[in-house]
């Protein structure tokens, strides 16, 4: 984004990155040739700051950029809280020579945030946050594109700190990511116009967020999943799981019929775009368990097969499970088998028999176990790094049939999820306590393998990483 601080130069990723670099890699001084150049840079930087203060005055606008960078360096060198204050100040010289709400700030302040995040001050996260909503939706700042791109940024924060933040605190960022998602996508249509395929994955989106608050449901006696189930925040009525449960279900459903529209409108050729679409509503009607994702996944693959005709591909495609919800939606055949990892090798492998590859499904964190991160930022997820347990399973997917388990003195039935599963390898196998596991797997969805459109057991090894309590 270019501005007027010159500041065209800054990447909204590259510092991000580094803040969630520093939970993997901190630094010490002295023991490696990179540290000791950062060191250098770090000093560099330190003087290069000091004469144009000597020459500009503390106040000059023309220090925001060595003060950025300043700060990418100290987090480099794992000084967290210099960081923390050099952003600050270049945000207060932001403010200071060009006022309250402009949008060259904003890209500061989600750093601020980042740094914060790491650092586990969820005060400053939250009243951070605060004050970008207050510009980009009440203030209104910045272009239409910018607006709508950092209203989704935001919405993804408060997913973020759904993993760290107090617990009596989740329920308000999962309602504050729902309404900045919908927000982004009513924007959109007023910008981009009703029919623009790009609304397709802000629709996806918040599909995906209505899921995580049934996920946070089955928390059975949790706070969030009580706070969750108020029929009006901070009113103690509540909702039965039941109703609130379905209450999603039937929202998400409306989102694909949306979806649909949008597809059928835009495209030349909207065969193939209809017909992912119909996959991801399968996948959506396994998610809650209902009976109709059989068929749903059948009549899919016939009209992906009528859009697509390599039935090699289909078959491939679908060779083996995938947990749900796919964190991507994607529009073709092709674009799900490059995200998936098969190329030419793999088809090879297809054609000899040999489908077999280790899947491998890392905990959210540990309250939502059982859910992908929902955020595609290589950033944002790897500011989640938290201690986590490998464990190597052998399992027996049985499709489509229902699967019932006692889970913590409630009776739970799901369609789609792990049969039987047996702990082959892992550092902490033997730790791990076989009922905490398989309460943890028994909410775990996948994707049902096909062959020729018709669903078949799968077995296979997984990799679990395990978030421990």
């Amino acid at each position: 984004m270019v501005t007027n601080l010159r500041l065209a130069w800054y990447s909204i990723l590259a510092l991000p990155m580094a803040l969630a670099s520093m939970v993997y890699m901190p630094v010490s001084h002295g023991q490696t040739g990179v540290a000791v150049d950062e060191q250098d840079r770090y000093e560099q930087l330190q003087q290069s700051i000091a004469a144009l203060e000597d020459k500009l005055g503390y106040y000059e606008p023309a220090l925001i950029e060595d003060l950025v960078s300043l700060a990418e360096s100290a987090i480099e060198l794992n000084l967290v809280s210099e960081a923390f204050s050099l952003l600050d100040r270049a945000i207060q010289l932001q403010r200071q020579n060009f006022g309250l709400d402009t949008s060259e700030q904003i890209p500061l302040y989600f750093d601020l945030i980042m740094l914060a995040a790491n650092a586990g001050d969820w005060a400053e996260v939250n009243q951070s946050l605060g004050y970008v909503y207050w510009l980009v939706a009440e203030k209104q700042i910045g272009s239409g594109d910018s607006r709508i791109e950092n209203l989704v940024r935001l919405s993804e924060l408060h997913l973020l700190a759904v993993a760290g933040d107090d617990i009596q605190e989740r329920a308000d960022h999962f309602r504050e990511a729902e309404k900045l998602t919908a927000l982004a996508l009513q924007l959109s249509e007023e910008f981009w116009g009703w029919s623009d395929l790009r609304r397709l994955d802000l629709n996806y989106s918040l599909i995906k967020q209505l899921y995580l608050q049934t996920a946070a449901l089955q928390q059975s006696g949790g706070e969030t999943a009580y706070a969750l189930r108020e029929v009006v925040p901070g009113v103690n009525i509540v909702d039965r799981e039941k109703i609130v449960k379905s209450r999603y279900h039937q929202a998400g459903l409306w989102r694909f019929n949306e979806m649909q529209k949008i597809a059928a409108q835009s495209s030349e050729n909207p065969a193939e775009l209809l017909a992912m679409i119909e996959l991801y509503r399968a996948d959506w009607q396994l998610l809650f368990d209902k009976e109709q994702a059989g068929n749903s996944y059948q009549q899919a693959f016939e009209a992906l097969l009528e859009a697509h005709p390599q039935a090699s591909d289909l078959n491939l495609l679908f060779s083996r499970p995938q947990t749900l919800p796919v964190p991507v939606f994607y529009d073709s055949v092709d674009r799900a088998l490059a995200a998936a990892g098969f190329g030419s090798a793999a088809q090879q492998n297809l054609a000899a028999g040999d489908t077999e590859e280790q899947l491998h499904f890392q905990d959210w964190f540990n309250s939502m176990p059982y859910v992908p991160f929902p955020v595609t930022s290589p950033a944002l997820e790897q500011s989640l790094a938290t201690d986590t347990t490998n464990t190597l399973l052998s399992f027996r997917l049985n499709s489509l049939e229902n699967v019932s388990r006692w889970v913590r003195g409630t009776y739970r039935t799901h369609t789609g999820v792990i049969e039987t599963f047996d702990i082959v390898d892992g550092p902490g196998g033997a730790d791990i306590d076989l009922d905490y596991l398989n309460r943890r797997l028994h909410f775990l969805h996948f994707r049902p393998t096909l062959e020729n459109g018709v669903v078949r057991p799968y077995e296979g090894t997984l990799l679990y990483s395990v978030v421990m309590d």
